[in-house]
């Protein structure tokens, strides 16, 4: 077992918002929908019905417009599709294909028709007249623009590089930028829950070696570079915020596998031809999401296996390399494999061309719609994989087998999120959330007390 540190964290979150315009901008795990219901000519109508069906699992939430004939919903499932009916003695209207973003307020005027006319007591009509409201400058993806984006690594960054204010540096683990910031200012939340690097050894900005959750489980991705919100903070580049798909009452899922290895690989740069390694790199993983109690518990789980394989490009020449380092020989190396054993009895290891390294992904997520104005959220989330890693080869060094190590990351965390409207004008949203990282290393050599030892050549100065 590798050497582990631990880093607990709890934290109790309460959003209350009262009347705000952008109240809707607290719920950073949910979106709002706010309405004026008007009649036919134009004049407000205040008491009026309104009542919206989340068609995904069926529940409702009955509505009354204020004097001012507005009414205001909070703490909806992101997505949709919602459908929003009223009807008065005054008229009716039904709007279909309601989509609502993650942490944005979406606003719509609903004008209705005259119950007097007998052919169009109900008018069905699209939510293209929806206004979205954000509080600042932001970019938000949802789950089609994540699904239908090219992402060879599984990874978010494929999709938030879209947005010209963000930038993925290649020369920093593919690190994300955020408006020429830093990647150790941005903050990543799932659900709610923080995903940072709060060791700070990650190149990449996660927690862990790669993307911490399953790539299939997210629903939306929200990006905030700049909020005049008190509740987005602890952070100078960007808030990620990510949200995870619920269950609903049809069964829905989807599979994936990926495979590739040496054959299916180039090995020819501009008319030159190199040698790769033989290796199997293999992805594979599913996502299902089903009611448990229709109209009322519902569950969405993921998985995801990655066991992919590190290619060391730099070697000795004629020991399959991609990068041959020149000077050096198998030879060289057998000579000094030979002389570590026979003088210092010191076993330096295999001449390593790539290694295996692995990584497992678990999600689980139930969603219990109490009544119309209460909800919760439980989401159990575990993410256990591993790097090999080097601390003395280069592209003209040479380490042996002993000089590698295994960098390990395991992230769990725990989330409750309970959504409440008391009233037209009070809501609340309370999460409780925990989270555990363990870092640690593992190093292949055969003798951690021996020293280390470097052999400089005088054939390039290394």
């Amino acid at each position: 077992m590798f050497a582990k540190m631990k880093l607990n964290r709890i934290a109790l979150a309460v959003a209350v918002s009262v009347g705000l315009s952008t109240a809707a901008m607290a719920q950073e795990t949910s979106s709002a929908l706010r309405g004026t219901v008007t009649t036919q000519t134009g004049e407000i109508l205040s008491g009026a019905t309104v009542t919206l069906i989340d068609t995904r699992t069926g529940v409702a939430r009955t509505l009354e417009t204020t004097a001012n004939g507005t009414f205001n919903a909070r703490g909806l499932s992101i997505g949709g599709p919602y459908t929003l009916i009223v009807a008065e003695s005054e008229g009716s209207r039904t709007i279909e294909d309601i989509y609502l973003n993650l942490g944005e307020s979406s606003e719509v005027t609903i004008s209705l028709v005259p119950a007097s006319d007998v052919e169009r007591i109900v008018v069905t009509g699209s939510a293209s007249g929806l206004i979205t409201e954000t509080v600042g400058p932001s970019s938000n993806y949802g789950f089609d623009d994540l699904q239908f984006q090219p992402s060879v690594d599984r990874d978010i960054k494929d999709v938030l590089q879209n947005d010209p204010r963000i930038t993925i540096d290649s020369t920093n683990s593919n690190a994300i930028q955020c408006a020429g910031g830093n990647n150790r200012g941005n903050t990543i939340t799932v659900d709610g829950v923080q995903q940072n690097d709060n060791f700070g050894l990650n190149g990449n900005g996660y927690p862990t070696e790669r993307l911490p959750f399953p790539f299939d489980a997210i629903n939306q991705v929200e990006v905030q570079l700049a909020p005049f919100d008190v509740t987005y903070g602890g952070f100078t580049g960007c808030a990620i915020n990510a949200a995870i798909l619920e269950g609903a009452n049809d069964v829905f899922g989807s599979v994936f596998v990926d495979y590739t290895n040496e054959d299916l690989q180039g090995n020819t740069i501009e008319g030159d031809s190199f040698e790769v390694a033989p290796f199997d790199e293999m992805r594979y993983g599913f996502t299902v999401g089903a009611p448990i109690i229709k109209d009322k518990l519902f569950i969405f789980g993921a998985f995801e296996k990655h066991e992919p394989t590190q290619l060391f490009n730099n070697g000795p020449e004629g020991a399959g390399f991609a990068s041959p380092i020149q000077g050096l020989t198998v030879a060289n190396l057998e000579e000094v494999r030979q002389i570590a054993q026979d003088v210092y009895g010191y076993q330096v290891g295999d001449i390593l061309t790539s290694a295996d390294e692995s990584e497992e992904k678990v999600l689980v997520k139930l969603s219990w719609y109490i009544n119309d104005d209460h909800r919760a959220t439980l989401t159990y989330q575990n993410t256990d994989g591993n790097t090999i890693s080097s601390t003395g080869a280069g592209r003209s060094s040479y380490a042996f087998n002993d000089r590698y190590y295994q960098r390990a990351n395991e992230l769990t965390t725990m989330v409750a999120s309970v959504y409440s409207n008391w009233t037209n004008d009070f809501s609340t949203e309370v999460r409780l959330a925990s989270s555990e990282v363990k870092n640690g290393q593992k190093p292949f050599t055969s003798d951690a007390s021996f020293g280390d030892v470097q052999i400089e050549d005088a054939y390039n100065g290394n």
